[in-house]
């Protein structure tokens, strides 16, 4: 088999040409280079590579192996590039930079690669909104890719990958609103995913889906802005984490979903500014067994809810401020379910916290600790054999407060309340 090396390099610099143009290049076989580079336009440009796997001119067929492509594009009205990589390649690279001052549409694929790498950066002058910017990876089937996509400046831009196969993935998006970040990694394990939204954005969206396999890490951050969505799903995995942390927000929600054993989940909710991290919205749900759930919120009228179906899981949550409800329900034995709220806040009051803990559990323990005024707290504990022990307590540290403990199981609990 003969190994063809080639090079190809499109130059496209035109000084500010109204016309549309177009560049194609195709290659096949292994260690070929590809640029293409369109500067300077006042129209629309258009940019195409293929590297795969296939007959050469002399009919040999040879691997697609160690391949390079480079997309440059730089415009008035709006990008196009597109780079193909697929046929089962081997240490492919790709790599797409759009610079206009409307949106532009980036997309590289490379479906069943080992050890490909493609980068999508996107730094547009999209301010308003009016044309969609748009990037997107495609790597599935392929085994140890990464994939990276940072997209700034831009309204309303979408940034999507999709992998398949112990990977990595990374977005960034640094702009003003309605940004989308998605990531769906399938298949095997040890893959990592994650979102960074910036500079103050408003009603942006991040998900990550991390479907089966063991040791999966997601994260999304969101910094700054108001009616921001944060999920992360991790089904049939295990030992996976998730971590949410959102910043100097208001009006937002953040999700945790995970449905194998031994995960833990963590969503941070915190204030950086003044009157920031109102109403905002947390949720984790695990099914498993051998979870852990962490939960903080600053400020006031949050909500924050920990649902988990298995044997041995941990949550711990924590609330600082006035006007929060925080709720822990857990349908397994050996539970421990933990909530503070208005710990170093001397101004909190009329907070709620609820624990359950059901029919179908025992050996449970469940604490509730509450600093401020007018406070309500409520443990519920409804398994137990009159053998095995639920352990229930409340202290709550200030005036007008209320508590109350049931334990429904029979016999061999013990329950506390402390009021000071």
């Amino acid at each position: 088999m003969k190994t063809t090396a080639i090079y190809a390099a499109i130059l496209l610099a035109l000084g500010g040409s109204a016309f549309a143009q177009t560049a194609s290049i195709n290659q096949f076989g292994a260690s070929n280079t590809a640029t293409v580079t369109q500067t300077g336009n006042d129209a629309a440009t258009t940019a195409t590579i293929t590297q795969g796997t296939q007959s050469d001119t002399d009919g040999d067929s040879g691997l697609s192996t160690n391949n390079a492509a480079t997309i440059n594009q730089t415009s008035v009205t709006g990008d196009t590039a597109t780079i193909n990589q697929p046929d089962e390649a081997v240490g492919s690279t790709a790599t797409i930079n759009q610079a206009s001052d409307t949106g532009s549409s980036a997309l590289v694929t490379q479906d069943e690669t080992t050890d490909s790498t493609a980068t999508i950066t996107q730094a547009t002058n999209n301010v308003d909104g009016s044309t969609a910017t748009t990037a997107s990876i495609d790597q599935e089937g392929a085994y140890s890719a990464a994939a990276t996509i940072s997209q700034t400046n831009n309204m309303g831009a979408t940034a999507t990958v999709y992998q398949s196969g112990s990977d990595t993935a990374t977005i960034t998006q640094d702009s003003t609103t309605l940004d989308n970040a998605s990531i769906t990694q399938n298949d095997f394990g040890g893959s990592s995913a994650m979102v960074s939204q910036t500079a103050g954005d408003q009603s942006s969206v991040a998900t990550i889906n991390q479907n089966a396999g063991i040791d999966n890490t997601a994260t999304v951050t969101q910094v700054s802005g108001v009616s921001n969505v944060a999920t992360i799903n991790q089904t049939g995995s295990q030992g996976s984490s998730a971590t949410i942390s959102q910043t100097n927000i208001q009006n937002s929600q953040a999700g945790i979903n995970q449905s194998g054993s031994a995960d833990s989940a963590s969503i941070n909710q915190n204030d950086e500014g003044e009157g920031e991290g109102a109403n905002l919205a947390a949720n984790v749900t695990q099914t498993g067994n051998n979870d852990s759930a962490n939960v903080t919120q600053e400020e006031f009228y949050n909500v924050a809810t920990v649902n988990q179906g298995g044997m041995l899981n941990t949550a711990n949550t924590f609330q600082e401020g006035s006007s929060n409800t925080l709720s822990i329900t857990q349908n397994g034995s050996n539970g421990s379910a933990t909530i503070n709220q208005g710990v170093f806040d001397t101004e909190a009051s009329n907070n709620n916290a609820t624990i359950y803990q059901d029919m179908a559990s025992n050996m449970n323990s469940a604490e509730i600790d509450q600093y401020g005024n007018s406070n309500a707290a409520s443990i519920s504990q409804y398994g137990g054999d009159g053998v095995t022990t639920n352990v229930a307590l409340v202290q709550q540290y200030a005036n007008g407060d209320h508590a109350t403990i049931v334990q429904a199981g029979g016999g061999g609990n013990q329950a506390t309340i402390v009021q000071r």
